[in-house]
C-alpha cells in the first residue's frame, strides 16, 4: 500500500482542483445532496475540492482524524481492514456517484478503516469543519442532510441482511445484481478490482469466487470475457436469490 505523495496529516494530496460542471452534477445527484435547495447547495459545494488518486494508492488510514468524507467522481475505492494475521479483508468497493467516511465525519472521532483507490480516481473532498459551520448557519440543510442520510442508512442495512444471512452463492450474486443496476449496458457488468479484492468484499477465497462464477457460467446465466460479465438471463440470476441450492 502505497501512501507516498501524500502530505498531511489526514494522507490526503494537498494538490487541489476546482469542480466542474460534470463533477458537480455528481454531487447533486448523490442523496445526501439531492434534496437540497439551489442556496443550500452553493454552500456545500463551496466546500468542495477535486483530488486525484493513483492505483493503489491511499486515501487515509485507519485510526487517522475523520476530518473529510469523499464522493468518488471515477474509478473505484476500497475500504479494508487488516485482521491480527495480516490478511486484508475488503469492507467496500465504492463506485463513482456514490460517498464514503460521511457517516463517521458527521459524529466526529477516527476512520474505522483504510481507504484506497483501486485503479485511477478521481474523488470530490468535503472538509467536515466548513460544512459543520454551513450546517450551524443553516438549520434547513441540516435537516435535508439528516433526511438523506437517513434514507441511505435503512438501504444499507438491507444490504447487511442480504450479506450476513445469504450463502456464499447468494452474497455473489446479490453483488453482481447491485452492480448491475448501476451499469450503463444493462447486460454487461465491468469488474474493475481485481479478483481477489472482488472474493474478499464477497467473503469468500479467489479460487471459491472461480467456482461460484463457473457454476453461473454452465446453464448458459451468464458469460465471462477477462474483466467483463455478460448477463444473457438476469431474471434466472436474481431467481437464485430465493433458491440458491438449485445452482449452488
Amino acid at each position: 500500500m502505497r501512501f507516498d505523495g501524500l502530505n498531511n496529516d489526514n494522507g490526503l494530496p494537498m494538490e487541489n482542483h476546482p469542480l466542474d460542471e460534470l463533477t458537480r452534477l455528481q454531487v447533486v445527484r448523490n442523496y445526501l445532496f439531492a434534496h437540497l435547495t439551489p442556496d443550500e447547495l452553493a454552500i456545500v459545494l463551496r466546500q468542495a475540492e477535486a483530488r486525484q488518486f493513483a492505483p493503489g494508492e491511499g486515501v487515509f488510514r485507519q485510526g487517522e482524524n475523520a476530518a473529510h468524507f469523499f464522493l468518488v467522481t471515477s474509478g473505484q475505492v476500497r475500504l479494508y481492514r487488516i485482521s491480527s494475521t495480516g490478511e486484508e479483508k475488503v469492507i467496500d468497493l465504492i463506485r463513482p456517484g456514490n460517498l464514503f467516511a460521511e457517516a463517521v465525519s458527521f459524529m466526529g472521532g477516527r476512520y474505522p478503516v483504510h481507504a484506497a483507490a483501486v485503479d485511477q480516481v478521481r474523488l470530490v473532498s468535503f472538509a467536515f469543519e466548513d460544512l459543520n459551520r454551513a450546517l450551524h448557519d443553516s438549520p434547513g440543510l441540516a435537516f435535508r442532510m439528516m433526511g438523506g442520510m437517513a434514507m441511505r442508512i435503512h438501504g444499507l442495512v438491507n444490504e447487511i441482511d442480504h450479506l450476513a444471512c445469504g450463502s456464499a452463492g447468494q452474497r455473489l450474486v446479490y453483488y453482481l445484481l447491485d452492480l448491475l443496476r448501476d451499469a450503463p449496458d444493462p447486460k454487461r457488468i465491468h469488474l474493475r478490482a481485481p479478483k481477489n479484492v472482488i472474493a474478499s468484499r464477497v467473503g469468500v477465497k479467489p479460487e471459491t469466487l472461480s467456482r461460484l462464477l463457473a457454476r453461473l457460467k454452465e446453464p448458459g446465466i451468464l458469460e465471462v470475457r477477462d474483466e467483463w460479465l455478460i448477463v444473457h438471463d438476469e431474471a434466472r440470476l436474481k431467481a437464485v436469490l430465493d433458491d440458491p441450492a438449485s445452482l449452488f
